[in-house]
């Protein structure tokens, strides 16, 4: 009766002491959520544009002569000047597909010329016309900031084995097929000899024309490839191994 009594008296934060408090319960924070984000992949790309070479046709003396028609319908197209030729006479064992001779070629309002007038088959004309509209007038623009005015050819056929050895193969020359050009002028710097540039932008644009040369002709030879090709660059457009499509680049 006395310890009931007492513990009646007892305040009630001492009857608190004897019981084991309650920890206190709350919420932990919730973060708020991050904002989407839409992932966009990175654009692709585009590919690098290079101009392609023209087709290589089959023809009967292994070149590409195509359509007359077409092919001088093209050079018109393309501003070249040029007047159809006769095939030379008296020369079995040459023969050039519908022969041309070409004097300039209109770029731009500006007209690069031929002094040479080189006899061609009309196909190799046609390459020869495109490959100094999209590569060697840039060229000449992009490696010397300069204009393209003029090369020089020599005579584009000629009825002669390969490097005039005797017993050689008949020489794309033959065909009107082949063509070889000793040197370039331009505006401001005058004519640059391909076999010895005078000024190290001279060496570069020979160079950078002859490397692009083996991807447009089936043949580029040039000072280096050998004592014949010593003071000039060789294109042809001969038809090369199995399919006609093999390159030669020296």
């Amino acid at each position: 009766m006395v310890i009931a009594a007492l513990l009646s008296l007892a305040p009630e934060g001492a009857m608190a002491q004897g019981r084991r408090a309650k920890p206190p319960s709350f919420a932990a924070p919730v973060p708020e959520p991050r904002p989407r984000t839409e992932l966009t992949p990175p654009a692709a790309t585009p590919p690098a544009i290079v101009p392609a070479a023209p087709a290589i046709e089959p023809s009967a003396n292994g070149g590409s002569d195509g359509d007359v028609a077409a092919c001088h319908r093209a050079l018109n197209e393309m501003g070249v000047r040029f007047a159809p030729a006769a095939a030379p006479e008296g020369q079995a064992q040459c023969r050039i597909d519908n022969p041309v001779r070409i004097e300039a070629i209109s770029l731009d309002g500006r007209v690069v010329r031929l002094p040479d007038k080189p006899l061609l088959a009309c196909s190799l004309a046609l390459s020869l016309a495109s490959f100094t509209r999209d590569i060697t007038a840039p060229l000449a623009r992009g490696l010397a900031d300069d204009a393209l005015v003029a090369f020089g050819t020599g005579n584009g056929f000629e009825c002669r084995s390969r490097n005039r050895a005797a017993g050689a193969k008949m020489s794309a020359h033959g065909m009107g097929l082949a063509v070889d050009i000793a040197w370039f002028e331009l505006t401001s710097a005058g004519r640059i000899m391909v076999e010895r540039p005078a000024t190290p932008v001279g060496a570069r644009f020979i160079g950078a024309v002859r490397k692009a040369g083996c991807g447009w002709f089936t043949t580029v030879l040039g000072p280096g490839s050998d004592p014949s090709h010593a003071n000039h660059l060789h294109f042809d457009r001969e038809r090369r191994g199995r399919d006609g499509q093999s390159r030669l680049c020296q």
